[in-house]
């Protein structure tokens, strides 16, 4: 096992567009969590070669709580590992940086999602812009430069303009790495029960084609659907989910992946302080398996080799695969070249169609 994951579900507030499992911080919850987790962590085997801190928002904890986890991380963290957590931008303090540095974290994604004040409103966040820059400034100075800016782009009533303008307000920043999603509004979220409306595909698309442009244009290559890096600052925990490879998962509600399958963890703040991380398996054959290979792998820019798919899945899967793949092929959306199958340029931004297409 490589990486592990581990999920702080609380937040200082709850933002009208996220749908993630979240709760808002209570101080005496937060112990009894941090409580808990500590002892999962203290209890794991081994090393990781990544370890990843999310939620919610798991700088919202307590300095003295977010220490006592982040040592416990730190014990099981390999040589020259990769250890992340995510954050908000009004968070990263001084000596929260230092709290950061001197458990070894070296990697940080912080939310800011709009250098645009107005789209900041509509997100319902209480940041601004200047806020990132200090929250950057603060954890260079502690020695974290491996730094990931979130960015959202079509919002309602987002121009074009404004989406192409923040990719290169982010990208003129002394950052490693940026994230970049449409707004997506599930039936869970605030605005989703509010009715309101994502922007539509093609203005989707025509914002993501503006973004990549700007962030290619300042150093930034695409190797993955959403994600952005200089060169040598690929997520390497997130490269592992989208490469199909294990990693655990301890907290509520958070998913996992071992030798048995893909998991989650019961979802419940008192079940979870009695028990810890209980397991619930899905229920997957191989033709599972194979779409959950597909789904993650082809995310990626290098797309998979046909030697790991036939390793994995026999050579009969793989021609039943190729002959599926024609048709993307014919079209100008995937590609099999020196034992490699990718997505062209196109083929990623109609992943969608192209997996239908494959399943």
């Amino acid at each position: 096992m490589s990486s592990l994951y581990i999920h702080i579900p609380f937040c200082p507030r709850i933002c009208p567009y996220c749908d993630f499992l979240k709760l808002c911080y209570f101080p005496d919850w937060g112990k009894r969590y941090c409580a808990k987790l500590i002892e999962e962590i203290r209890a794991l085997p081994g090393l990781f070669d990544t370890i990843y801190l999310g939620g919610g928002t798991p700088t919202c904890l307590g300095n003295e709580d977010l220490d006592r986890v982040l040592s416990a991380c730190q014990a099981h963290l390999a040589a020259g590992g990769e250890f992340s957590i995510e954050g908000n931008p009004e968070s990263f303090g001084k000596s929260l940086c230092a709290l950061l540095s001197l458990h070894g974290v070296n990697r940080v994604s912080i939310g800011a999602q709009s250098a645009n004040p107005k789209s900041l409103k509509t997100l319902g966040r209480t940041h601004s812009f200047g806020d990132v820059k200090r929250a950057i400034a603060n954890l260079r100075q502690a020695g974290i430069d491996n730094l990931n800016l979130d960015l959202i782009y079509a919002l309602p009533e987002e121009s074009d303009a404004e989406a192409e303008e923040d990719a290169l307000s982010f990208a003129g920043l002394p950052i490693a790495h940026i994230s970049a999603y449409s707004l997506i509004l599930e039936e869970n979220s605030v605005y989703g029960r509010k009715g309101v409306k994502e922007a539509d595909e093609d203005t989707q698309a025509r914002q993501f084609r503006l973004i990549k442009n700007a962030l290619e244009g300042l150093s930034f290559a695409q190797y993955e659907v959403s994600s952005f890096a200089k060169p040598g600052y690929q997520c390497r925990h997130n490269l592992n989910y989208w490469q199909d490879g294990f990693y655990l998962a301890l907290g509520i509600g958070a998913a996992g992946y071992d030798e048995k399958g893909h998991y989650k963890n019961r979802i419940g703040m008192f079940d979870y302080f009695d028990s810890g991380s209980v397991r619930e398996y899905e229920e997957e054959g191989k033709q599972d398996k194979i779409e959950t290979f597909l789904l993650t792998n082809l995310r990626l820019v290098q797309g998979f080799s046909q030697a790991e798919f036939i390793g994995r899945f026999g050579e009969e899967e793989w021609g039943k695969l190729k002959r599926k793949a024609q048709k993307d092929i014919d079209l100008g959306l995937l590609t099999i070249l020196e034992g490699r199958v990718s997505c062209t340029p196109r083929g990623l931004m109609l992943l969608d169609s192209v997996l239908l297409d494959l399943f």
